[in-house]
């Protein structure tokens, strides 16, 4: 795959999931089976390995429980500190 291959299919996909004649909504979630046979996209699924999904779902509990203690209204998480 080239490049510019991958950049029409992000293309693709970045309008295939905001359009929002098919989703209308912003904040409703968009079913795992609905990203794979729908828009073709390969993804794996964290919850298919036990421990994994245990401290993702920790982590997320934990940093929501915290944006709402601390009255954060969004929240970036990246792998650097910048």
């Amino acid at each position: 795959m080239t490049q510019g291959d991958r950049e029409r299919r992000a293309k693709e996909i970045a309008e295939k999931l905001s359009d929002y004649t098919v989703w209308h909504s912003h904040a409703r979630p968009i079913p795992m089976h609905v990203l794979v046979n729908d828009l073709n996209l390969r993804i794996d699924d964290y919850r298919a390995k036990k421990e994994l999904g245990e401290k993702v779902d920790h982590y997320f509990s934990f940093m929501t429980d915290l944006m709402e203690r601390e009255q954060i209204p969004h929240l970036v998480h990246t792998k650097s500190h910048i």
